[in-house]
């Protein structure tokens, strides 16, 4: 370590940290859970957790990768793709409270607004909420039948934590991670898209309608009068 190189000892350290926090899991499910603990497991682990972390660390900051493609702000928003829905997410919090709600819009290759929900949820960070919204939307999209999807959300963090990055308190959410990435291995194809909060604004109108609300039922034909005049507003199809 004294004789290594700044980057050599930021390295070591890192990695480090990444065996301390695998250790930490698999110990807490084998009390828990009562698993077996598996040390080539764990070493695996922790081994991609950090080859993942530097490979994110040195993307520059306006810019994030995912699955390979760089997102960087577009214009506009745009449509899918090929056999490809786009579900736009984004999460609200009130942080005195612990209330917040989670806003999902799915539009077809066409900008076709084909399904929706918003609603409350109850949770101890605005990131937590963010988490939340990827796991509805991506729920809603496997339930209307949809496989081959594009989550889009204006959250690094969140996508940070989805490509392995658990700086900033990350890891705070893991059982939500965890949860999405379940989801994500019952679908053909999933691909996650980092967008301006500019562009976002359907899923973010979705959300402050779920945070007003004590009990929202989902909606999927017919999107509130509220959102509908945002989605016009993009210069989209949607229901009348």
């Amino acid at each position: 370590m004294r004789s290594g190189s700044k980057q050599e000892k930021l390295d070591m350290l890192t990695l480090l940290s990444f065996f301390l926090w695998e250790i930490w899991k698999t110990r807490c499910k084998a009390v828990i859970e009562g698993s077996t603990i598996d040390p080539a497991k764990v070493i695996e682990n922790a081994l991609r957790a950090q080859m993942e972390f530097t490979k994110i660390r040195r993307v520059p900051s306006d810019e994030v990768v995912v699955n390979n493609i760089l997102n960087v702000h577009p214009a506009s928003w745009n449509a899918p793709s090929g056999d490809f829905v786009k579900i736009n997410v984004d999460g609200g919090w009130i942080g005195d409270t612990l209330k917040g709600g989670v806003g999902v819009v799915i539009r077809n290759t066409g900008g076709q607004f084909v399904g929706g929900l918003a609603g409350p949820i109850c949770c101890d960070s605005a990131l937590a909420a963010e988490a939340h919204s990827a796991i509805k939307g991506l729920a809603l999209s496997a339930n209307l039948g949809f496989r081959d999807v594009i989550v889009e959300t204006d959250s690094k963090l969140l996508i940070n934590g989805i490509n392995g990055d658990f700086r900033n308190k990350v890891w705070s959410i893991m059982p939500l991670l965890e949860e999405i990435h379940r989801i994500c291995g019952s679908m053909h194809e999933v691909r996650w898209s980092w967008v301006h909060r500019d562009l976002n604004r359907a899923a973010h109108e979705a959300a402050m309608i779920g945070v007003r609300a004590m009990e929202l039922e989902s909606w999927v034909s017919r999107p509130p009068l509220s959102l509908v005049q945002v989605l016009v507003s993009d210069g989209l199809p949607c229901p009348p």
